[in-house]
């Protein structure tokens, strides 16, 4: 399996054999089960494998959502998200946290059917001339739902999780991160992942943990 490690646990890391350098920045460490058996509660599964591994994208170690929602509660910070192929799991995520509710109020799933346009406000004209999987759309539906709910922040997801490329034509594992903010400084993170639906969808839910960890730290 491979799971997605932060903090102090990367000292277990340090002396197992088998680092590898993979593919955009991804490092893949084969570990021991007694090791796995340790770190396996604690961070979120991303996808299947033959091999134990534990993986680092972009070779640093991704937040966990338990610090994100420290540094939420520590800034009197709230957060919504707006969601498409994820199908929620941002928002599960960050409700696994006791006191949740402190920090985030909800958000919305604009899966397909219009509900981008007609829920989070996006324009026709940015759908028909850009697509649902695109940067431009993800900055999008961050700043509709944080319209919508009056946060301080807000995360979006869009993109191809599989096994067929949709009509975007895109290839599997494409995805856009999107952040929006009060000051209106907003981003939008491109991922390329590699695992199944299941793991496309597990990766771009971290990722958006991640990046608005990182905004709350200064660093975005």
């Amino acid at each position: 399996m491979t799971v997605t490690v932060s903090g102090d646990d990367a000292g277990l890391l340090t002396n197992q054999p088998g680092m590898s350098i993979m593919g955009g920045g991804r490092f893949r460490y084969k570990v021991c089960p007694l090791i796995l058996n340790l770190l396996k509660d604690k961070y979120l599964i991303i996808e299947p494998g033959r091999h134990p591994t534990i993986h680092i994208w972009q070779g640093v170690f991704l937040m966990e959502v338990r610090e994100v929602a420290e540094m939420l509660l520590a800034q009197g910070k709230r957060v919504s998200v707006a969601e498409a192929d994820t199908a929620g799991l941002v928002g599960y995520l960050l409700g696994t946290i006791p006191g949740s509710s402190q920090f985030f109020p909800g958000g919305v799933i604009a899966y397909t059917g219009g509900l981008k346009q007609s829920i989070l406000g996006v324009s026709d004209e940015l759908y028909e001339s850009k697509g649902s999987v695109c940067a431009e759309m993800a900055i999008a539906m961050a700043r509709g739902v944080r319209e919508l709910t009056g946060t301080d922040y807000a995360v979006s997801t869009t993109g191809v999780t599989g096994p067929g490329a949709g009509r975007s034509g895109l290839p599997i594992g494409t995805f856009y991160i999107g952040l929006a903010d009060r000051d209106g400084s907003d981003v939008a993170l491109h991922l390329q992942l590699d695992g199944d639906r299941d793991a496309n969808k597990r990766g771009a839910a971290q990722a958006a943990i991640d990046l608005l960890g990182r905004r709350l730290q200064g660093e975005q």
